[in-house]
C-alpha cells in the first residue's frame, strides 16, 4: 500500500479491501487519501490496476480467494506499521456510503444532521464509538 501524503505521521486505523473487475477511483479512496485515517487496497480480476500502488491483479481469483488475497496483503502491510489496523473492511467496487435523513439516528453526534461531513468519516467514527 502506498500512502502519498508524507505529512501524515499516524498509521491509518482502517483499511478498505475492495474487489472489482477493474480499478476505478472511488469516494472511499478520495476520503482515505485526504484524511489519512484509512488505506484502500484493491484486487482486480479483469484489468490490472495502476502499478506502484500495492494493488493486486488476480485474474483467476474467486470471490473467496480474492478476499483471502486482500486480507493477506493487508495483514502483511499492517505488520510493517507501528500499530497495525483496527479494522479490515471488505467492500465490492460498486459500494458507496451515503448519509440520508433516514439513517442519522444511529450516527455519532458529530455526524447527526451534518451533511457536509463524509459518510466514511461518520462510519469510521461509529466504529470507534461502538467497537463492534
Amino acid at each position: 500500500l502506498n500512502r502519498t501524503d508524507t505529512r501524515l505521521t499516524a498509521d491509518p486505523r482502517f483499511v478498505y479491501l475492495v474487489s472489482g473487475p477493474e480499478y476505478t477511483p472511488t469516494l472511499m479512496e478520495e476520503w482515505c487519501n485526504s484524511s489519512g485515517t484509512c488505506d484502500v487496497l484493491w484486487l482486480t480480476f479483469r484489468q490490472p490496476p495502476p502499478p506502484g500502488q500495492g494493488h493486486i491483479f488476480s485474474p483467476r481469483s474467486t470471490h473467496t480467494s480474492g478476499r483471502n488475497e486482500l486480507l493477506t496483503a493487508a495483514v502483511e502491510h499492517a505488520a510493517r506499521m507501528t500499530s497495525g489496523f483496527d479494522y479490515f473492511i471488505f467492500s465490492d467496487h460498486d459500494i458507496t456510503l451515503r448519509l440520508t435523513m433516514n439513517n442519522t439516528y444511529a450516527l455519532p453526534l458529530s455526524c447527526a444532521g451534518n451533511f457536509n461531513i463524509s459518510a466514511y468519516e461518520c462510519f469510521q467514527d461509529w466504529l470507534l464509538q461502538h467497537w463492534p
